[in-house]
């Protein structure tokens, strides 16, 4: 079964009877303000108000982003609630309109949200100069502390395969 998160009514099909989702799609990259909502924030409330009505109670797992939570100096920011979150730019406010989305639907799913920082690893071009930078024998160290944090793919699917079997985590 094909859906888009485009088109509310080819996701009815696609989650009917489904006991989880893993919603991963988004986007990282737009032109403008507006392109990031309609993928980040509008697809997830298309996908989250088809499971709600199709399959209530299914363990929804939205996979957010640390942007949404905004600037940390000291990462205890990454778990705010969305009402305590201060993202700084078109991506994070839009994935944080996306977890919104989730909490509009929060009474018919089992939902959870997960904010991963940047995710790396093997085939992705994004991270690919950063990385072959820090493992290099020379590094650049910038000059002002800037704090980067990374998760391995690896690690962020055991984290997704965690939530899929915490019921009831949020």
């Amino acid at each position: 079964v094909l859906g888009s998160l485009d088109q509310a009514e080819s996701l009815r099909p696609a989650v009917e009877g489904a006991i989880a989702i893993v919603h991963l799609a988004g986007a990282t990259r737009a032109l403008d303000a507006a392109a990031f909502q309609r993928a980040n924030a509008d697809g997830t409330a298309a996908l989250a108000a088809a499971a709600a009505s199709r399959s209530p109670g299914l363990r929804f797992v939205q996979v957010s982003s640390l942007a949404a939570a905004g600037p940390s100096r000291d990462g205890r920011g990454s778990g705010a609630a969305p009402a305590d979150c201060r993202p700084c730019s078109r991506y994070g406010k839009s994935k944080l309109d996306g977890e919104r989305e989730i909490l509009a639907c929060a009474d018919r799913l089992d939902w959870c949200v997960i904010r991963p920082p940047i995710v790396y690893g093997p085939g992705d071009d994004a991270t690919r100069l950063l990385v072959k930078q820090a493992l290099g024998w020379v590094s650049p160290v910038p000059i002002v502390r800037r704090p980067l944090s990374l998760v391995h793919v690896d690690d962020l699917v055991v984290a997704l395969r965690l939530a899929l079997a915490s019921a009831g985590v949020r």
